[in-house]
């Protein structure tokens, strides 16, 4: 099971890195024909990613869906992938997510942990983001309005970035909601909650009427601060259970906050874990072809970057890997973890994977998610393991946990981060370092003593 611990992820105790790629569409295609009645193609949804995954199913039937999962979690591994970011990239997607929730929640419920049963069965972490864009249409940056029917225009007033809205306050519960179903897996890393809302494009009409200055602490920062600070309290207050929150800001896409061209590597690594309060990841996108740390420069390609302000460069303080590392530095500093969810190097035609540049991430604890896979996951058909069903459940009610006679441990022997999760109606209660002591009827006795409490009852009763 993941945790985190002072700013490193875990699974079962052993640090990770998650090595990954982006899907933009997948799942809410599969999650709105699943509450619309229709069958599921995911080569319709256009990405490249499950371009190959041709095979139509039915989105109603939680073995069918958790199947797709599954195939596609190992593809992802065959692929050398071990983390798989489900974001929304579009307006489309925004509202085909949110209207399956609102057109038939009970069956958005079923399929999403079907889809993610099927994942965790592969083996792949992955990270969800429920609601990708704040705004309409990226170009004009019209800001999409929310309503207890469904996705619904625009509005000036009552959007995603007004925090006193019916938009905002709907949004939060729905974040919330998707929320208390991820974090019940083991392999759940985080909810990102926006995909860019920082855009270089939204910016003249959302942020530039929230101040005029973009130097370090300016006021446009502290409006994006305050706005993220009142995401995470709303979402964190409608929480059933613990759930882990990133963000996904583009702090190198043009300047609506700042000017990244007169920074130094370490004040980029601070702006950006700024602009993240109260969340448990620090979370980005950095392209090396739009941020001034990079180090692919050329002269012949149109999307060119500048090596940045470095002199007699080494790679562990300057460019790429210096950044990463500076922004895993900062963000472990608090006890957040670092996660780049979108990057891709410009190689003469669109983003790309680089082998070189994901090992230079890796080596400095930065987990990433290509904008596209390392190599296009193939379905290989295969049939998901015996027991899935029972993947992402928690357990509930007095937590009467049995013990294994052989090895004398509890079933529901949980850490303390675990225990919030898996037995969130009972009190934790560590006994040593071993097993731990359930409430009421379920308290553990360890074998030798209830051993030895049975040979003294015995001796007792002989005696008299």
């Amino acid at each position: 099971m993941v945790t985190l611990t002072d700013g490193v992820l875990y699974d079962d105790g052993v640090a990770f890195v998650g090595r990954g790629t982006n899907d933009s569409y997948t799942l809410a295609h599969v999650l709105y024909t699943a509450t619309h009645g229709e069958t599921c193609t995911p080569s319709s949804t256009g990405v490249p990613t499950v371009a190959n995954f041709t095979v139509a199913f039915n989105p109603r039937n939680a073995s069918e869906v958790a199947t797709f999962g599954y195939r596609y979690g190992t593809g992802l591994i065959r692929a050398g992938h071990n983390l798989l970011r489900l974001g929304l990239h579009s307006t489309e997607g925004v509202i085909a997510m949110f209207d399956s929730y609102i057109d038939d929640p009970a069956q958005f419920d079923a399929t999403l942990k079907a889809f993610l049963q099927g994942l965790e069965a592969s083996g792949v972490y992955f990270v969800i983001g429920p609601l990708g864009s704040l705004y309409n249409n990226v170009y004009t940056a019209t800001l999409v309005r929310l309503t207890s029917s469904g996705a619904s225009g625009t509005s000036t007033t009552d959007n995603l970035v007004t925090s006193t809205s019916t938009s905002f306050d709907l949004w939060t519960t729905f974040v919330a909601h998707v929320c208390d179903i991820c974090s019940a897996f083991d392999n759940f890393i985080a909810v990102e909650l926006m995909n860019e809302p920082d855009q270089h494009n939204v910016k003249t009409a959302v942020w530039e009427d929230m101040g005029t200055s973009w130097g370090i602490g300016g006021d446009r920062q502290t409006a994006f601060i305050n706005w993220v600070d009142d995401m995470v309290t709303s979402i964190r207050g409608k929480l059933q259970y613990p759930c882990r929150l990133t963000n996904g800001i583009t702090p190198f896409d043009g300047t609506p906050f700042w000017d990244s061209s007169i920074y130094t590597i370490n004040q980029a690594a601070d702006y950006i874990n700024r602009m993240s309060p109260g969340l448990d990841g620090v979370g980005f996108h950095a392209y090396e072809f739009s941020s001034n740390f990079c180090d692919n420069y050329s002269s012949s390609i149109n999307y060119k970057c500048s090596p940045g302000p470095c002199i007699n460069p080494e790679a562990s303080t300057c460019h790429w890997t210096g950044l990463m590392g500076a922004i895993v530095n900062v963000a472990e500093g608090v006890g957040k973890f670092a996660i780049n969810t979108e990057w891709g190097r410009f190689e003469d035609g669109w983003q790309a994977w680089k082998e070189s540049q994901a090992i230079d991430m890796q080596s400095v604890g930065m987990h990433h998610a290509c904008i596209v896979p390392r190599a296009v996951p193939t379905n290989g058909g295969e049939t998901i393991p015996t027991g899935w069903e029972t993947l992402g459940s928690r357990t509930t009610g007095t937590c009467d946990c049995v013990v294994d006679n052989a090895s004398g441990r509890l079933s529901c022997d949980y850490t303390q981060a675990e225990w919030s999760v898996r037995c969130p109606s009972c009190t934790y209660t560590p006994t040593g370092s071993g097993p731990k002591t359930l409430p009421g009827n379920g308290a553990y006795i360890p074998p030798l003593l209830a051993v030895a409490g049975i040979g003294l009852a015995t001796w007792l009763f002989t005696r008299r």
